[in-house]
């Protein structure tokens, strides 16, 4: 028997992380809505956890723990191969901010069937968007998602194969919105 729900351990040293970081260093606001939006689908996940929710009352929940990100969608352009620059407005802030955070957080869920393989993809998604944010000078905001990559890959170290434990709904839902905050931002 293996146990499950050891993304609560994740959850917990990205606080303490924080927490400790913020005695030396004063954080831009935008990224405790980061943070805000990582913890509260990692509430989530923990509900999920605990009692069977159903699928549509999951997608309608889910969709709105990622409302506080549409205050800092300040671009609405998205770019289409065939169509080019296609403005969205208002549509942009209210429907696909919150649906693509939903479907990264959903899509590292739906992966996480095999030893490790989940929690060690999702930190080499990460790191590669860790190193994309420095390499564009975008460092600001950064520093939540560089305390859940060390959090993730302490942890995939007890979760690749043989697992020792599984990180369940909670972890699977906090890192994969994570990764849905850290590209939307």
């Amino acid at each position: 028997m293996v146990p499950t729900g050891g993304g609560i351990a994740i959850m917990l040293a990205v606080l303490f992380s924080i927490s400790i970081n913020e005695i030396f260093y004063n954080f831009d606001a935008t990224n405790y809505v980061m943070l805000n939006v990582i913890l509260l689908f990692g509430l989530f996940g923990i509900l999920d956890d605990m009692i069977d929710i159903g699928r549509p009352a999951k997608l309608v929940l889910m969709y709105y723990c990622s409302y506080p990100l549409m205050q800092y969608a300040t671009h609405t352009q998205m770019v289409f191969p065939l169509l080019g620059q296609v403005e969205f407005g208002i549509l942009y802030s209210q429907l696909i901010v919150p649906t693509f955070v939903l479907v990264a957080a959903n899509l590292v869920n739906m992966h996480s069937g095999f030893n490790g393989m989940s929690s060690g993809l999702s930190v080499i998604i990460l790191i590669s968007l860790i190193i994309k944010s420095v390499m564009i000078g975008s460092i600001d905001n950064i520093i939540a998602i560089i305390s859940i990559a060390g959090a993730t890959l302490g942890f995939y170290l007890f979760e690749r194969n043989p697992s020792r434990i599984f990180w369940g709904n909670v972890g699977s839902l906090t890192v994969g919105a994570s990764l849905g905050v850290m590209i939307v931002m």
